[in-house]
């Protein structure tokens, strides 16, 4: 990330902020020597803002934090948590699409269903269903597995699919 500094915040000893500008820090033989030894951190519109030790650790540990949920919720491709908190103090709430929410209670609803539909199946046809749709075992595999052909196979499952489809329409009543 590209940070271009305009602003340089400095504690002095009564912990009071002294505000630079890049240039005069920069020019300063004295600043030179004194930012060995001081912490900071990017304070927004370009600034960097002098810390203390405790500060600048807890910081760096908010930030490695937040970089690792981000890394979990793009492995498990949710909404970065970055989009839902916008500001550290969180003043701005990003509120999901009222599209999204309808579409995932109508995923739900729909799960629910099918896990009710699916029960209503006989011990083969759920065994059918389990192989070639949670095991992803292919039709040839199944064939292999039952000793029937692969077209059987086929038929059997669209046959299944049908069933499902109707005892899905026939609770929606």
């Amino acid at each position: 990330m590209s940070y271009k500094v305009k602003r340089i915040f400095i504690k002095n000893d009564n912990d009071i902020y002294t505000e630079l500008s890049y240039q005069e820090w920069i020019h300063s033989t004295e600043n030179r020597n004194l930012l060995r030894n001081r912490k900071f951190i990017a304070a927004g519109d370009n600034s960097l803002m002098e810390v203390s030790e405790t500060e600048y650790r807890d910081f760096a540990r908010l930030e490695r934090h937040l970089r690792y949920l981000n890394y979990l919720d793009s492995i498990h491709h949710l909404e970065r948590y970055g989009a839902i908190i916008t500001d550290m103090n969180a003043k701005k709430i990003h509120v999901q699409n009222t599209d999204d929410v309808s579409e995932e209670a109508e995923k739900k609803i729909l799960l629910k269903k099918l896990r009710i539909c699916l029960s209503e199946l006989s011990a083969e046809q759920q065994e059918l269903v389990q192989d070639i749709f949670f095991k992803f075992l292919t039709e040839q595999e199944v064939a292999q597995k039952l000793g029937i052909s692969q077209s059987a196979v086929s038929q059997r499952k669209n046959t299944v699919l049908r069933k499902l489809r109707n005892l899905i329409e026939c609770s929606e009543d």
